[in-house]
């Protein structure tokens, strides 16, 4: 994640710097109508240096570089068709046709409105988020599980402790402009989060290893309609904020294996829950032609899901006897043999013990990047 954030500033860093070494577009000619007869080209910006030509009155030249009053011109002299290339004063020539920009291959400027005025932005990145009580009561389950083991004898190893605040972010935006620097539209953000803790073990240094698995996973799906504002730094580099309200369906997935000698012991459980929350960000687009820009940006939310309802189902296996149960209820948070734990309990088993309802806490900074097309 820090890796990648490194990347990605360094890239917006060096997209601003080219930005603004393209955005000073050097001019390509000029055209000078010679004012006096005789006037003189010499062979360089100096008035004692050489006389290359002389040419009357009216002569027409173009010119595509000028060092202080002088002018770079090239002039036919004679008959033989020689070229010649120098200098005439500006005192000698006047300019007909001031120099203009090179030739712009976009065919417009970046702050410039045309079109149906709608664009479509396509994007992903890596988020980090606060998790609230599901990383711990994660984390919890596999600790309490690990010792269980250790207390029993058993040889732990292979441990992978993996806590739940990170995932992939894909975005898209459908933003319409109502003019060149204010625009409305909406937000779509897919938020995937899938870490595993793991162990393996066994007993008494037998040749026979056994498995502890946790899996939590996260699906989300934010829908943010908002505002949309630019400001072209240059011609090509453009500063970008955007930000609203949105509402967040979430769905959270639990399952733990623990097998040993004899036995197994599985418990898995499906929540969701659909909440309100705020977004928002900035960032910087390069465009690369008049209807396609690169961007890359930092988003910002604040998003706490609680009340998620679902099921929990257990099964186990003993001696070849299989226990199955299945509950239905909130995900609350509290505490077993002093590790936090998670569990989907019923309205009346709720009311009489000291959990509280679990909140899954998506809010954090979440850093893409992707193109965006004009239409």
């Amino acid at each position: 994640m820090k890796k990648l954030s490194f990347w990605l500033i360094l890239c917006g860093i060096g997209l601003a710097l080219a930005g603004v070494q393209l955005g000073g577009a050097q001019p390509a000619e000029w055209t000078l109508k010679v004012s006096v007869d005789g006037a003189r080209v010499h062979m360089k910006p100096d008035a004692a240096s050489p006389v290359a030509a002389t040419l009357s009155k009216g002569t027409i030249l173009k010119s595509a570089a000028k060092e202080g009053e002088w002018f770079r011109v090239v002039v036919e002299a004679g008959r033989e068709g020689v070229l010649i290339i120098g200098y005439i004063g500006s005192g000698d020539a006047e300019v007909t046709q001031a120099a203009g920009e090179a030739p712009d291959l976009w065919e417009e400027a970046s702050d410039e409105y045309r079109g149906a005025g709608i664009s479509v932005r396509v994007g992903g990145g890596f988020l980090y988020f606060g998790s609230g009580d599901i990383s711990a009561g994660a984390l919890g389950e596999f600790d309490r599980n690990v010792a269980t083991l250790k207390s029993a004898g058993a040889d732990v190893h292979n441990i992978e402790r993996v806590p739940v605040n990170t995932g992939y972010d894909i975005t898209g935006d459908v933003i319409y402009r109502l003019n060149r620097r204010l625009g409305v539209g909406i937000r779509f953000d897919y938020i995937h989060s899938y870490r595993i803790s793991s162990a393996l073990f066994n007993f008494g240094g037998g040749v026979n290893e056994y498995a502890l698995d946790t899996t939590p996973l996260i699906d989300a799906y934010a829908f943010r309609p908002g505002l949309y504002y630019e400001l072209p730094l240059n011609r090509w580099l453009k500063f970008q904020a955007n930000g609203g309200p949105g509402i967040y369906l979430v769905k959270y997935e639990f399952a733990r294996r623990f097998i040993t000698p004899g036995r197994e012991d599985d418990t898995h459980y499906k929540v969701s829950a659909n909440r309100l929350g705020l977004q928002g960000g900035v960032g910087l687009e390069l465009q690369m032609n008049k209807r396609a820009g690169f961007y890359v940006e930092v988003q910002g939310r604040f998003a706490r899901i609680t009340s998620l309802e679902g099921t929990e189902w257990g099964y186990t296996w003993v001696s070849n006897q299989v226990t199955n149960t299945e509950t239905e209820g909130y995900l609350h948070a509290g505490e077993k043999g002093g590790y936090p734990e998670l569990a989907v309990v019923d309205e009346e088993t709720a009311a009489g013990g000291n959990a509280g309802r679990a909140v899954l806490d998506l809010s954090g900074v979440s850093v893409a990047a992707g193109i965006r097309i004009k239409f």
